[in-house]
């Protein structure tokens, strides 16, 4: 979204930016990875600095774009004093911001899917890439004993973010091997990576206290192969391009089996999904 918007003001075109937290950044703010050989926090800094003296760029911090409507409409509430201790919290709450727009770019990420097993509801066992945002974004270390169960690579980078902060981590995927170059990572950084299992039920009171491992092969569950005591249980099941708005528009998504979730489809209104929204995970690309 940072790019699209960027590339569009240095363009000339006129061009507003809607985010909905407080930073600007989105999944970029929990991560550490490097964007034309900066760290992603200075690209982030580097380029909300450009817009800022771009005169036809406006950016709604604090908002949401929750409707898109026929001719190019879209709606968006933006939060004006909800984020202020109540005695300061005088004026107008919230405006409503109609825009009609001439071509809409939709950057609206995507949501991890989370793994269904026993009891995966208990406190401590949270998504893979909610890890990355405590350790990363906020400072937090989730815990000090760690069960990531993925079955795609982007879980390993939540083992290598939990490896780093000085965690014993155990990674459990059902796939024979990974696919690019995290698995090996983690390997080499010291993470226990059990292949051909997945995690069955996990176990405890008021917090995941340990999981139960059992063997994975051609589509069936084996036998228990241990039990693991852990804190943490991180999981990742995939991503599903956030999809409401191009929806909105007129669109229908389809199913893609390469990248095992439904994408845009062809656009009905000039619109053009990017990113994550597109189905497109890799930040290289």
């Amino acid at each position: 979204g940072l790019a699209a918007a960027h590339a569009a003001g240095s363009a000339g075109a006129r061009v507003i930016l809607v985010d909905d937290q407080r930073e600007l950044g989105g999944s970029l703010l929990s991560s550490r990875v490097e964007i034309d050989g900066r760290k992603a926090s200075h690209w982030i800094e580097k380029i909300q600095g450009e817009l800022a003296q771009i005169p036809d760029v406006k950016i709604l911090q604090r908002s949401t774009a929750f409707g898109y409507q026929d001719h190019n409409l879209v709606t968006v509430t933006q939060r004006l004093t909800e984020h202020l201790p109540l005695p300061l919290r005088q004026g107008t709450r919230e405006l409503l911001w109609k825009i009609s727009a001439k071509r809409v770019i939709p950057a609206t990420g995507a949501h991890e899917r989370p793994i269904v097993f026993g009891n995966n509801d208990l406190p401590g066992v949270m998504l893979a890439s909610a890890v990355s945002s405590y350790i990363h974004r906020y400072g937090v270390m989730p815990g000090r004993r760690a069960v990531v169960f993925t079955t795609n690579d982007s879980g390993y980078q939540a083992a290598i973010d939990l490896k780093a902060a000085g965690a014993q981590v155990t990674l459990v995927d059902p796939r024979p091997q990974g696919i690019g170059t995290l698995p090996d990572t983690a390997r080499r950084q010291g993470v226990n990576v059990l292949n051909k299992a997945v995690v069955t039920v996990a176990h405890g009171s008021t917090r995941v206290a340990s999981v139960d491992i059992a063997a994975y092969a051609d589509g069936q569950v084996g036998a228990r192969m241990k039990t693991l005591a852990c804190d943490l249980v991180a999981m990742s099941g995939g991503f599903s391009p956030v999809l409401h708005l191009f929806a909105q528009s007129g669109g229908k998504a389809h199913w893609s089996d390469s990248r095992l979730c439904f994408i845009p489809g062809k656009a009905m209104q000039p619109e053009c999904s990017v990113g994550a929204a597109a189905g497109i995970f890799d930040l290289a690309a």
